[in-house]
């Protein structure tokens, strides 16, 4: 597991270059079957269009990688879009670019400008999500001293994702894994070793980028 940069939710843009019409539409997918899903509804909707160009990381990993020219002069569209997709290090994201030709040929060097434009227009408008690779973590202390340890937690990185009183008090945590050792040493001294610190699993941890 790595951290890497994904978008949130779907988004539009239209611009027009040389009275053709280049519609970006962008969503998060997770998956090569949701990103084919996707371009398949974009698609649907803009049936009367010259052409619907498209390119997708469909995974965290960068292997799931699909693009198309979708008629347009071979390397021209598809690729293009992937290369703006790339270059902004973006995983679990599809975009599709529709085209209405207004009638004036763009040349191979000004489609391949124009859906490049499209895309980075629809990325400007949309969400970044980083996903940090974290740990779940499960604290349990007596009552005397849960207090400290939530504002601990907070002060260190961390997330609280739920309480639990009974004998004890239980807590459900979310760390970044960079700053879970350094917790560690902290709760221990904080309960003078009497509470217990349970790393439960691996997991994504979301932040908003803000631009």
């Amino acid at each position: 597991m790595k951290d890497y940069l994904t978008v949130k939710g779907s988004y539009t843009s239209e611009t027009v270059i040389k009275h053709s019409r280049f519609i970006a539409t962008l969503s998060y997918v997770s998956g090569r079957e949701e990103a084919a899903s996707f371009v398949e509804k974009v698609s649907k909707k803009y049936s009367d269009a010259t052409h619907n160009c498209y390119a997708y990381i469909a995974d965290k990993e960068g292997r799931e990688v699909k693009f198309s020219d979708n008629g347009e002069p071979s390397g021209t569209a598809g690729q293009p879009i992937l290369e703006v997709l790339k270059k902004n290090e973006l995983f679990e994201v599809c975009v599709v670019v529709t085209r209405y030709f207004g009638g004036i040929k763009l040349g191979a060097s000004g489609l391949v400008g124009a859906y490049s434009s499209a895309v980075v227009d629809v990325l400007n408008k949309s969400t970044l999500i980083k996903r940090i690779v974290g740990d779940k973590v499960i604290l349990t202390c007596d009552y005397s001293i849960a207090g400290r340890v939530e504002s601990a937690v907070y002060q260190n990185g961390g997330s609280i994702d739920q309480k639990t009183y009974n004998s004890q008090v239980k807590f459900e945590c979310s760390f970044p894994q960079n700053q879970t050792d350094d917790f560690k040493s902290l709760f221990a001294d904080l309960t003078k070793g009497k509470g217990t610190l349970d790393i439960k699993e691996k997991i994504f941890i979301e932040k908003e980028i803000k631009r």
